[in-house]
């Protein structure tokens, strides 16, 4: 199967949606803006709540930052080794000609560390949530 067929639609999809939602972000925009208007003075910031997960009082974190930057890194380290481990079984004579066993082979090199280091990445985040959490109840 061509590796373009599956590919394409895909990247079609991404760029579609990505405008979709930056151009939904500014029609929000837009419609909060006309509501603060007609409220005037009359508006109260404190009606709306915390949206955006902002510490109140240092009590509340929004960790959304934490856990990308955890599980990028993961998917980074799991690249990394699958390259490795690729390279290492080319150096030991394991790019044979059969295609069959060659494609398995290099695509387990690739994919299982990238989701086992995916995993780890979320699991360190979580940990560190919890360690974050706890220290905040406890002082």
């Amino acid at each position: 199967m061509d590796f373009g067929i599956i590919v394409a639609p895909v990247v079609l999809w991404i760029c579609i949606s990505g405008v979709n939602k930056l151009a939904e972000l500014y029609v929000r925009r837009k419609e909060r803006l006309a509501i603060i208007d007609k409220f005037g003075e009359r508006f109260d910031p404190s009606l709306l709540g915390n949206p955006f997960g902002f510490a109140s009082g240092g009590t509340s974190h929004s960790f959304g930052a934490l856990r990308a930057g955890c599980l990028l890194l993961g998917l980074g380290l799991g690249f990394l080794t699958g390259l490795l481990l690729s390279t290492l079984l080319i150096a030991n004579g394991y790019n044979t000609e059969e295609w069959h066993y060659r494609e398995i082979l290099f695509n387990a090199a690739y994919v299982s560390p990238v989701l086992l280091f995916g995993g780890l990445g979320l699991l360190l985040s979580f940990l560190i949530e919890n360690k974050i959490r706890n220290k905040n109840k406890q002082g």
